[in-house]
């Protein structure tokens, strides 16, 4: 039986600030402010509330390409600013690795890394009777 190295990405949100991170997972991840109350799945301390409960959606594709990350401001109070600008609510946009952007007061780094997964392909498989 033979092994197939493929590669599989790995998503991370990290706060530049803080140091603090969090692996996203495929398909939408809401991103907000730690409270008593979440509305996100990935939470980040920000005790001044300038981060919305629900700020961003990302969205992590497995494409044949490779991996595909999509942002999505969801309406939050202060914004979303990539690139220096303002993201309109609902308005998506791509990131790749390295990009940043801040939410509340603070930067946020996006970084996608290649893991090797190994795999078996279904022709590989001997069937003993």
């Amino acid at each position: 039986m033979r092994l197939h190295e493929q590669h599989e990405a790995v998503v991370t949100l990290e706060n530049v600030d803080t140091g603090e991170s969090h692996n996203l997972l495929p398909g939408d991840n809401t991103v907000g402010r730690r409270t008593a109350t979440p509305r996100a799945q990935i939470l980040f301390d920000d005790p001044e509330h300038y981060m919305s409960r629900c700020q961003v959606v990302i969205t992590v594709r497995s494409m044949a390409a490779g991996t595909e990350v999509l942002l999505r401001d969801a309406g939050s109070a202060n914004g979303t600013f990539v690139n220096g600008v303002r993201l309109p609510e609902g308005t998506m946009v791509r990131l790749t690795d390295g990009d940043t952007f801040v939410m509340g007061k603070h930067l946020y780094r996006l970084t996608i890394s290649r893991q090797p997964m190994h795999v078996r392909r279904a022709s590989d498989t001997i069937l003993l009777h």
